[in-house]
């Protein structure tokens, strides 16, 4: 009887620590950091982790002079697989093309938006554009070229540059 009690309990703890292995599995994310970071690479998250987790474990900022942190959300939250790019002051065009920019919502590096069909909401997740805005493009439609664009009140070579890189007329 003592046998199959201790066979029993060692059964038992197996199957309570591959459960508890399988449950901390799906707990976690993994996300790429690089750019203006200290150690580059890839890293295991608690879900629910924020941008500024990233940064840490990535060792922080390198050359913090460079950066301009009102063009980075450190508090967005982080998503399984993302790829996240910190530029600097002297890489702009990088900060178009990162997921995280000063409003609290999420860029898709994958999703281009088309300028001619886009709605209010998608349009104001553009960098530098808010609802006003959004609404002005929408009203100045239809655009043959992403260029156009700059003809919109409150766009102009800056703001262009900031979303060139996320707009189509397509």
């Amino acid at each position: 009887m003592t046998k199959k009690i201790f066979i029993l309990t060692v059964l038992f703890l197996v199957l309570a620590i591959f459960i508890d292995y399988r449950l901390n599995e799906f707990n976690h994310i993994y996300i790429q950091i690089h750019g203006e970071v200290k150690k580059p690479g890839v890293y295991k998250l608690p879900i629910g982790s924020r941008l500024y987790d990233a940064v840490k474990l990535a060792g922080g900022f390198n050359n913090d002079y460079k950066l301009d942190l009102r063009q980075i959300n450190l508090s967005a939250p982080l998503k399984d697989g993302e790829n996240i790019l910190i530029g600097n002051k002297d890489s702009k065009e990088e900060y178009a093309k990162s997921n995280y920019n000063t409003k609290n919502n999420f860029i898709d590096q994958q999703k281009i938006i088309n300028i001619n069909t886009a709605n209010i909401s998608e349009l104001d997740n553009l960098p530098g554009i808010g609802r006003s805005t959004a609404q002005k493009i929408i009203n100045s439609r239809p655009f043959e070229s992403i260029e156009d664009i700059k003809k919109v009140s409150g766009i102009g070579d800056k703001k262009f540059e900031q979303i060139k890189n996320l707009i189509t007329v397509d």
